[in-house]
């Protein structure tokens, strides 16, 4: 894990792969205990922190980093990192909308769930605290760029033959199963368009502090 830190964007990351592995192990009756839940992950001086500090796009480079998104025509990162950079939502409860949540109407989003790793898989939880459960204000633009997505989606999953037609309980986001969308993907798609186009580096986190 030392040498992971120095070289691995988020070595956190890859630890919590490795745990899975031995998780495994032990429901196998293999070993009986998980070595990584006695590591401490040291931190990278280098890597941006969830902190405020420099882990946000002014207007200027939100702009040009759209301008960079909107050139890989992948709508379903276009669509997520809009909704995080205009409502301020959390990446969780971004990967945890359905249809049903938005009001398309009243130009508004309810947040009553978040997405999160557990030790067996993806899981569906109620906010942390009260305040987390709010209903948001969204803009008309944000809300066009939702319903360009929409039907984008049921097209593109009627391909892999899933007919979601416009079922309230789909999810916003989810991969080519139709399955929740796993929250790493928002940082391997952010990697690459920093990489790719020379951007300043922030977290999806940022995006929150961004709005």
């Amino acid at each position: 894990i030392n040498d992971w830190s120095k070289s691995i964007q988020d070595p956190k990351k890859v630890m919590n792969y490795a745990s899975k592995v031995f998780q495994y192990a032990m429901r196998m009756e293999l070993i009986q205990r998980d070595p990584t839940k006695l590591i401490t992950i040291p931190e990278r001086k280098d890597k941006p922190t969830g902190d405020i500090d420099g882990n946000f796009y002014d207007k200027d480079e939100l702009n040009l980093f759209f301008q960079c998104l909107n050139k890989e025509r992948n709508e379903k990162a276009k669509t997520l990192f809009r909704i995080l950079a205009y409502t301020g939502m959390r990446k969780g409860e971004c990967l945890a909308l359905k249809y049903s949540d938005i009001d398309f109407t009243a130009g508004t989003i309810s947040i009553t769930r978040t997405l999160s790793n557990g030790v067996d898989g993806l899981m569906l939880e109620t906010p942390k605290t009260r305040a987390s459960i709010r209903t948001i204000d969204i803009d008309p633009e944000t809300l066009n760029v939702i319903t360009r997505w929409r039907f984008t989606q049921k097209k593109a999953m009627l391909m892999l033959g899933f007919n979601i037609g416009n079922d309230p309980d789909q999810f916003v986001f989810t991969n080519n199963k139709n399955n929740l969308l796993t929250p790493s993907r928002t940082t391997i798609w952010l990697d690459q368009i920093i990489n790719k186009y020379g951007l300043k580096r922030i977290t999806t986190h940022g995006f929150r502090h961004t709005h």
